[in-house]
């Protein structure tokens, strides 16, 4: 599957951390339980979703040490503002710009979507706020993250601005 999605160009996304319902063996949803999986498939691009809760540092590290890998923070803006205000800080800090997502795919419904992105736009406005005014940004270098962040990374990582894959 992961081959035949690689030679597609399609993202291969993978549930990381906190998982839906209750009972699940957390432990089983390390990020780094992965690493494997991105030697093995060097041309398959991974999505690791919800920050690898509460092992957001461990997706940082893969995001930053594979070319292959992203990190995306869907779902968290809902379950945990202040974490994922932690996160992104973080993140912004030791991932390449193009390799975070800070939204997508949250909910069933179309209120939920709407909601969901509202928080993360809230979130990502107020951490790049704080890097500019603590100097680790220009306001133009903010504007241009806050695109890519919400935006152009999900774009390129889908291949939504070409007309269709091949």
């Amino acid at each position: 599957m992961i081959g035949l999605a690689a030679e597609r160009g399609l993202p291969i996304q993978i549930h990381t951390g906190l998982q839906e319902g209750n009972g699940n063996f957390i432990e089983n949803s390390k990020p780094t339980l992965l690493t494997g999986l991105f030697f093995d498939f060097p041309d398959a691009r991974f999505d690791l979703f919800h920050a690898g809760y509460p092992w957001a540092g461990e997706v940082a590290a893969l995001a930053k040490n594979f070319a292959n890998v992203y990190a995306d923070l869907c779902w968290m803006p809902a379950v945990s503002p202040a974490f994922t205000a932690r996160v992104l800080d973080e993140w912004i800090e030791t991932i390449p710009a193009n390799k975070i997502l800070a939204v997508g795919g949250d909910s069933n419904y179309v209120e939920g979507a709407f909601g969901h992105c509202t928080i993360a736009r809230r979130l990502v406005s107020d951490v790049l706020s704080r890097k500019v005014a603590g100097d680790y940004l220009t306001s133009t270098e903010a504007h241009w993250l806050a695109n890519r962040l919400l935006r152009e990374n999900a774009r390129e990582l889908f291949h939504l601005n070409q007309e269709a894959v091949e």
